[in-house]
């Protein structure tokens, strides 16, 4: 997301201002001074935040610019964007011990009348602003993410794959501008891998995410690659997708998607990304690959456990060395580089995956500094309840394993028997 730089004078308990620096969404400034309300004691200059996007260009090839366009034309446009920034407010302001119910209460009635807005848009919605529309609903699902990964997330991920297969089945991107276009494929990309991503730990009943089923994963994501912050090679996300329906006797399907996750060819995948930034880092961007990748295998290691007992790629695979390489590509990413803010899901994965103490303490240090240590994104709550979720895992395993003794328990499952779902991106 395109942002200003700001400062944010506080009033300390001593009397003192207090000074720190934030990034926030220029939509923020905009919205609040065009609707009258008040931002507080803010100065603020143009910069970059990082949050929604690999790397930022101070160009016209950041698509989520192109918003700035859209307030004044669509209302729920202008509702959701102030409702997203407000609750960021929320979340930093919480992040450094200060007060925010004035922000919160700012988000979620700006959240509020996004809703009705946008419900009533939807009565009479003209088939070119459906992806207008689309991009709402999916910063539904980013107020979500940035307030605490949890929340109705799961219903607006499936009003998103119902609105777009609707887009789909009428072709309406051949009627749209060239930057609506792109600002919908990558709003589309980000709501395909949270529909991914978030399968991972739902229970095989849950039909929320059924709507994208029919949705050609690799062709949508492959147009948003030049700016996925996420760094998930296509590949590897459309092998999740089919790796959350696995029951534990798909013995045969697991390993065809494990042969195909070791035949893949990351550098040569990322080498030819059209459209990267000249500031990108190829050489990280392959490193991530590699970290998802691992942390993929092991994903499916676990949802059918018997399939460490054959070979697999001409070798047998063990959980064991798929969380050694996972922490091997993981590690190689500093934490204070742009792109490490695309590692949270396999961190997670490793860090639930591990007995190890020291591995525990390491993954959960990268997930804390990424939260709120960060140059380039503002705290997302969807990342500390991660690092909370981590440490449910590690509570119940070390809780059987005293119980039973030394046999390993797999928490893939337990999770998914969870009864409140956090989204993990």
């Amino acid at each position: 997301m395109s942002s200003f730089h700001m400062v944010l004078c506080q009033q300390g308990g001593n009397g003192q201002r207090e000074q720190f620096s934030l990034f926030h969404s220029p939509l923020l400034i905009l919205c609040w001074s065009t609707s009258g309300r008040d931002t507080g004691n803010i100065s603020a200059t143009r910069s970059v935040c990082k949050d929604l996007i690999s790397f930022d260009q101070q160009d016209s090839r950041n698509p989520f610019r192109f918003m700035l366009s859209l307030v004044d034309s669509f209302d729920y446009i202008r509702e959701i964007t102030l409702a997203t920034s407000a609750v960021h407010m929320v979340v930093l302001r919480r992040s450094h011990g200060l007060s925010y119910q004035k922000q919160l209460v700012d988000a979620l009635t700006a959240k509020g009348q996004a809703y009705c807005l946008l419900r009533r848009a939807l009565d009479h919605l003209a088939a070119v602003d459906k992806p207008i529309a689309m991009v709402a609903v999916v910063f539904f699902i980013n107020f979500d993410l940035i307030e605490s990964g949890r929340g109705s997330w799961k219903i607006h991920v499936k009003a998103a794959g119902n609105l777009l297969k609707s887009i789909h089945a009428m072709e309406i991107r051949k009627q749209i501008s060239p930057s609506i276009a792109k600002l919908a494929d990558n709003v589309v990309a980000d709501c395909i891998t949270y529909y991914v991503l978030g399968s991972a730990f739902t229970s095989s009943g849950d039909t929320a995410m059924s709507a994208f089923e029919s949705i050609d994963i690799i062709s949508v994501l492959q147009r948003a690659a030049p700016f996925s912050y996420g760094c998930y090679p296509p590949i590897i996300l459309e092998i999740l997708s089919k790796a959350t329906h696995l029951s534990h006797t798909d013995i045969d399907k697991a390993r065809h998607l494990i042969d195909k996750l070791c035949a893949l060819d990351f550098k040569a995948w990322v080498y030819n990304i059209p459209d990267l930034s000249p500031n990108d880092d190829l050489r990280t961007r392959v490193e991530i690959a590699e970290a998802h990748r691992a942390a993929t295998c092991l994903y499916i290691l676990l949802a059918v456990p018997d399939l460490e007992r054959g070979a697999i790629c001409g070798k047998r695979l063990t959980s064991e060395a798929q969380t050694r390489k996972a922490l091997k590509h993981l590690a190689s990413v500093p934490i204070e580089h742009v792109l490490s803010k695309g590692l949270i899901w396999s961190t997670f994965i490793v860090g639930a995956q591990t007995d190890d103490p020291e591995i525990r303490e390491w993954c959960l240090g990268r997930m804390q500094k990424i939260w709120v240590e960060s140059p380039f994104i503002c705290p997302w709550g969807y990342i500390e309840t991660a690092m909370a979720m981590m440490q449910r895992v590690w509570e119940s395993k070390d809780a059987k394993a005293r119980f039973v003794g030394h046999t390993r328990t797999n928490w893939l499952q337990d999770l998914k028997a969870f009864p409140d779902h956090a989204l993990i991106v």
